[in-house]
């Protein structure tokens, strides 16, 4: 055979594209089935209740509590909750509960004392909570404490 006659597999450009073709082909496709298969999950949805007390230094303290209403249990995840509020001290206003597994509904709930220095009852003050499980579809949210209770229209989602 003459250079003229080689076969297509015999040309290393022709060889390289369709590798490289195919490699991103496996790719794209293998971040599209991992995609579709987080959709078909359930969502692990965190509910909580909070209250408002003063410590004995005179001190403000929200007290939280958080569960979930997934149905079953959640394994490998965590529960992250961040107060933003300007006055806590660092560190304070962030707390992460990592869990091997974690059963539903209030009688497994996770309680947080968070310290609000100064605090006046007419501030805002937002908390954003995050699920996340190996078994679950991933579920965030924010929803704004004030004054003594939380503010029913005030819950953005985001999943």
């Amino acid at each position: 055979m003459s250079n003229k006659e080689k076969h297509w597999y015999q040309d290393g450009g022709t060889v390289l594209t369709i590798v490289v073709m195919l490699t991103l082909l496996m790719i794209w496709g293998s971040r599209f089935w991992q995609h579709e298969n987080e959709q078909q999950k359930a969502p692990a949805i965190a509910l909580n209740a909070g209250r408002l007390d003063v410590s004995p230094d005179g001190e403000p303290v929200l007290h939280l509590r958080f569960w979930h209403v997934y149905p079953g249990v959640l394994r490998n995840g965590r529960l992250t909750v961040i107060v933003d509020y300007p006055e806590t001290k660092s560190g304070e206003g962030l707390r992460i509960h990592a869990f091997d597994t974690w059963e539903p509904n209030d009688d497994h709930t996770v309680t947080w004392d968070v310290p609000l220095p100064g605090y006046d009852l007419k501030q805002r003050v937002p908390v954003r909570v995050r699920l996340e499980a190996e078994n679950a579809r991933t579920f965030a949210y924010t929803q704004v404490w004030l004054g003594t209770g939380w503010v029913e229209d005030e819950v953005s989602i985001s999943e």
